[in-house]
């Protein structure tokens, strides 16, 4: 999605069935509303959504993004883009890997709701250079046999939480 044009579509899915490792990207002003999103959907396929430079945008409706849900997943926001979900899971499903990058001053990722990194399977949140993450509860390795890895850095980099931040729920999980 390219030239400031903007598109909607019902579940967005990247990397569904297939050999390849498909990428979309959202960028020169561009936005994109889904009413949810999966990326890495099919077992043991990858995936990635890229949303690039100031005034691009993801909004998603009424369902979470799902980065890795069943196979391998990237969500990369960048360079003063923004994103809005009402939740998302970084390794939904047991054997999927995610991978969720926000980064660069202005670029901002909102979740209305929770966010778990590494629900089921392993899930890894980076936020670098002044990039900033919200939602309400954060979940980091949420089920037995799940991962999830957080890693904050530089200044003004963040993740805010509105209510509670819960590492290692269950036995089993492996919180960093």
């Amino acid at each position: 999605v390219i030239g400031g044009l903007p598109a909607t579509v019902d579940t967005l899915k990247v990397g569904t069935t297939g050999s390849s490792a498909p990428t979309l990207t959202i960028n020169n002003g561009s936005s994109l509303t889904a009413t949810g999103a999966r990326i890495g959907y099919g077992a043991g396929i990858s995936g990635a959504l890229i949303v690039n430079g100031t005034g691009s945008n993801l909004t998603l409706g009424s369902g979470r993004i799902g980065v890795g849900y069943d196979g391998t997943g990237r969500l990369t926001i960048s360079a003063g883009a923004s994103a809005v979900s009402p939740g998302a899971v970084i390794g939904w499903n047991a054997g999927s890997n995610g991978i969720a990058t926000v980064t660069g001053a202005g670029s901002l990722w909102t979740n209305t709701a929770d966010l778990y990194v590494g629900n089921e399977g392993t899930g890894t949140l980076r936020i670098e250079d002044r990039g900033a993450v919200s939602s309400t509860n954060g979940w980091v390795g949420t089920v037995t046999g799940s991962r999830g890895t957080v890693e904050v850095s530089g200044q003004n980099s963040a993740w805010t939480m509105s209510d509670t931040f819960i590492a290692g729920y269950q036995s089993g999980t492996t919180a960093d």
